[in-house]
């Protein structure tokens, strides 16, 4: 297999600098669509609905989403990024950030037996507490609210 120079250079520029520029991002992306031995697509999405919609492939046998494949390179730049460095004693990088999607959020519960303080995961990460909380039925201290979500009306 072979591919051009611009994606060679994206590849050596994993890990060469904190943040990953857009360029090198959709040539890496071009790249997993040569991968899949594509020569007119340059987008995982196109690529996945081409692969899709002529039964050429299904399930994992697809190529990855826009947004996993985003994740993966980030992954695959921060760890380039600690093998660049794995000759120095204290390295500086940047810390490594996994966001949680909002939906995630929104899943996550407490196990509080009468309200939320102290030890609650909650009201330490400044999360409102959801139905799935244990002291959803009583009455709760977590004071950290998001405008639609979670309110109770006074009766």
């Amino acid at each position: 297999m072979s591919c051009d120079d611009e994606i060679l250079d994206a590849l050596t520029m994993l890990g060469n600098y904190n943040d990953l520029l857009s360029d090198a991002c959709s040539q890496l992306e071009r790249f997993v669509c040569v991968l899949y031995r594509s020569k007119i697509h340059t987008r995982v999405k196109e690529l996945r609905c081409f692969l899709y919609s002529n039964r050429a492939a299904e399930g994992k046998n697809l190529p990855p989403t826009s947004g996993s494949l985003n994740l993966h390179i980030r992954r695959a730049h921060y760890i380039a990024m600690i093998l660049r460095k794995a000759d120095e004693n204290y390295p500086h990088l940047p810390a490594p950030v996994a966001p949680a999607p909002k939906a995630v959020l929104h899943l996550i519960k407490c196990g509080c037996k009468s309200g939320c303080e102290g030890r609650c995961s909650c009201h330490k990460n400044n999360i409102p507490r959801t139905e799935f909380c244990g002291c959803w039925v009583f009455t709760c201290n977590n004071k950290t609210s998001q405008p639609g979500i979670n309110e109770e009306k006074d009766v």
